[in-house]
């Protein structure tokens, strides 16, 4: 990523050289770098759409390295809406960042903050949605890990996290049938509290 913003920021520097000692600004809403077929390569724009030889059609407002295909790849700047099996989903809460596309496009996974002020560094399991998210917001920070399930749906597999409000750390174990089966928590008032629970989610007295 860096290589590639270094190269985009090269290639400005070098377009504007022929006025550099002018002082002028060059100002334009995008950029297209094509290769030797004349297929776009790297796109950078605020915003650029609809180009030609690239897959998307939305607003691109950053930077973004396609395939030969021109699907997108590698995008920094605005997060843009996710790539999924079924197109385009509305993202959650916009955010900036960078995110890392497969082969047909579909999002597996980034590093971004978003506007509720969360950051959030996530894998994505393949054609579906997070395998493992790791986060940190206003009051929780923490990893969690997710069974792979249907898109748009969140299902905690084992959350290890902190929440500030509570002064309290949690270890949080779910299983298959997404019910919870053990739970170990400590905070500024107790010691550690374990709590196991059955198929049915029932708590396990000793």
């Amino acid at each position: 990523m860096i290589t590639l913003c270094s190269f985009a920021l090269f290639f400005i520097l070098a377009f504007s050289n022929r006025d550099h000692n002018n002082n002028d600004i060059i100002k334009t809403k995008g950029i297209v770098i094509v290769d030797n077929n004349g297929k776009p390569r790297i796109i950078l724009g605020a915003p650029v759409s609809k180009v030609s030889g690239r897959i998307r059609t939305d607003d691109l407002y950053g930077i973004s390295y396609l395939d030969a295909s021109g699907i997108d790849r590698l995008t920094f700047g605005q997060e843009p809406a996710p790539m999924t099996p079924e197109g385009l989903k509305e993202r959650r809460v916009p955010g900036v960042g960078i995110l890392i596309h497969d082969k047909q496009g579909i999002e597996r996974g980034g590093y971004g903050v978003l506007d509720d002020e969360m950051a959030v560094l996530t894998l994505d399991w393949p054609k579906t949605g997070e395998a493992i998210a790791l986060s940190s917001g206003k009051d929780f920070s923490g990893i969690g890990i997710f069974h792979k399930s249907k898109l748009g749906e969140y299902r905690e597999a084992l959350t290890i996290g902190n929440i500030a409000s509570k002064k309290q750390t949690f270890l949080k174990v779910v299983d298959t049938n997404y019910v919870d089966r053990f739970r170990m928590e400590a905070d500024a008032a107790k010691n550690v509290v374990l709590k196991k629970y059955n198929e049915s989610g029932k708590e396990i007295k000793d």
